[in-house]
């Protein structure tokens, strides 16, 4: 009844199963949400250009795209001094969930 009512009231409800967490939870979300979503290994090179590149970070993390630049989906710690460095390097935005 109270999803009906949402409904009826004009809001989107997106079903999520009761024993999702992590991963599965943010990917269900997304789907829900008719935005495209992909879970791989990602990396990216420092610097960006054709140089060789100095370091190459590589994440496992889930890679969310609705028509802008990319956002990179992780569930482990970092640094927040790492996190600032790689937005202002990658080719999309990153963030932990």
């Amino acid at each position: 009844q109270f999803v009906s009512i949402l409904k009826e009231g004009g809001a989107e409800v997106v079903p999520i199963g009761e024993s999702a967490s992590g991963r599965s939870l943010i990917e269900g979300l997304l789907q829900g949400l008719q935005i495209p979503v992909s879970f791989g290994h990602f990396s990216f090179r420092i610097p960006e250009d054709g140089n060789r590149p100095r370091l190459t970070a590589t994440v496992p993390a889930l890679r969310a795209t609705s028509g802008g630049e990319p956002l990179y989906l992780f569930d482990f710690d970092m640094s927040p001094d790492v996190l600032v460095f790689l937005n202002g390097l990658v080719g999309g935005r990153i963030a932990k969930y």
